[in-house]
């Protein structure tokens, strides 16, 4: 960094640029005074009495436990399958897929890598933020008054101690399920009263917004997350309301790190898999995983390494160093969905 200025003693360099701005503002006491850490929760060691029934509403398969869930919680990083997806397009599929595998992730199509998430790490970030960010441009306090979490991923003990937080970061539940006796039809009518709510929330000064579909069961479907995180963020976009809320998930239906890197390109900022980290936990009591995985805290650990992992990936394959850059950027490849989508 250089700048030129004839009027004050001419070319500064960058050391000299830095300790002048460093030495405007009192940032470091602003940021002990606002700043404030908190930690993304503890395992739950409590086994789920009856997954089943959740894990067939969501969609959850034998081949999913075998190839995908087991190797994460035993191993705290993603399986590795041989190149190439022969299988058929979303949109073609004879059987109802989620919604994510209709999303490609794009890249930047180079001969290596923009960044190696292994061996440059040292650059890379998952921390993310909640809370009413600032103006870009503002100076003072208020702009260093949010919530630091060191990763995006929470666990429900993290997610409890989010809806305890008080003024300035209250928060607000959004419920993403419908009556299941209304149908098809039933889940444009949901979208649309999800997004009503979310403004209101947001009107009425609720800064942390939680989608959830904790609620959905034999009498009520849930709205597919990235259905429900894309209809909340761009609502309040529209609103101009979007840089007053952040955007937090508890799904049971997110369980890969695909599937969590499409929630956070579509403005999610925080995610709890909840059934995900329910079924490690009941993989754990049922003796299916060995080593340090044996217990559920370990398997826990390990799943939440192997998604942290995932997306950091995901990242250095399009040069993003820090999760914010690619919250919210939606860099993505669409097959097969409607516009209206």
């Amino acid at each position: 960094m250089l700048c030129v200025d004839p009027e004050h003693g001419g070319l500064e360099e960058n050391d000299a640029i830095k300790t002048r701005l460093a030495a405007q503002e009192p940032y470091g006491r602003w940021l002990e005074d606002n700043l404030q850490s908190l930690d993304t929760g503890e395992p739950d060691e409590t086994v789920m009495p009856d997954p089943v029934a959740r894990q067939s509403a969501f969609g959850y398969t034998k081949e999913e436990f075998t190839y995908v869930l087991r190797p994460m919680a035993t191993q705290g990083k993603e399986p590795i399958f041989s190149m190439g997806d022969d299988t058929a397009l979303s949109v073609l599929a004879q059987s109802p897929r989620l919604l994510y595998s209709y999303f490609k992730q794009r890249f930047a199509q180079v001969t290596n890598p923009p960044i190696d998430h292994l061996r440059e790490r040292l650059v890379m970030s998952l921390r993310s933020y909640l809370g009413p960010p600032a103006p870009l441009l503002s100076g003072g306090p208020d702009a260093a008054r949010l919530v630091q979490l060191d990763s995006f991923l929470l666990y429900p003990s993290g997610l409890d101690t989010v809806r305890a937080l008080g003024t300035p970061f209250a928060s607000s539940d959004l419920d993403a399920s419908f009556d299941v006796a209304d149908g098809a039809s039933g889940l444009r009518a949901a979208c649309e009263r999800l997004a009503e709510d979310a403004e209101r929330a947001a009107r009425l000064g609720a800064s942390i917004l939680i989608v959830t579909d904790r609620d959905a069961g034999p009498g009520r479907a849930p709205i597919p997350a990235l259905l429900a995180v894309g209809t909340v963020h761009h609502h309040l976009m529209r609103r101009g309301l979007r840089g007053q809320t952040s955007l937090v998930v508890e799904t049971d239906e997110a369980r890969e790190v695909h599937h969590v890197v499409c929630l956070l390109g579509y403005g999610a900022q925080a995610i709890c898999p909840r059934l995900g980290m329910a079924s490690i936990r009941a993989l754990a009591s049922a003796g299916h995983l060995k080593g340090e995985a044996a217990d559920g805290r370990g398997a826990q650990e390990h799943y939440v390494k192997a998604l942290e992992d995932g997306t950091l990936k995901v990242l250095a394959k399009m040069g993003i160093s820090t999760l914010d850059g690619y919250q919210g950027a939606q860099i993505f490849e669409v097959i097969g969905l409607d516009a209206d989508v």
